[in-house]
């Protein structure tokens, strides 16, 4: 598939999901408060891993030729996104 002259493989897109999903499962589970459950970590870490591998690609971030950059990346992007949602959902809770 071809987004915005960005080429995106299946077993790119099938990699980060899986990556995303797992980091985000891993990492629901070490925040307190806050966030969206097990399956709503699991969504979120998918977006955030999907999200961030495209910024990487589309903006020239670092250039990441190897399974293990893209992996990184991932990872990297789902963490990000689960911590920044737990972060809001727990103070907008304790604001409330």
């Amino acid at each position: 598939m071809t987004v915005a002259a960005l080429t995106v493989t299946f077993s790119d897109l099938a990699l980060e999901f899986i990556v995303g999903a797992i980091v985000a499962g891993l990492t629901g589970r070490a925040m307190r408060g806050g966030g969206f459950g097990l399956v709503g970590d699991l969504i979120l870490g998918v977006a955030g891993a999907i999200a961030a591998g495209f910024l990487v690609i589309h903006f020239g971030l670092f250039n990441i030729t190897t399974l293990l950059g893209e992996l990184i990346v991932a990872a990297i992007g789902a963490i990000l996104l689960v911590v920044v949602v737990h972060l809001v959902t727990t103070h907008r809770t304790a604001a409330s």
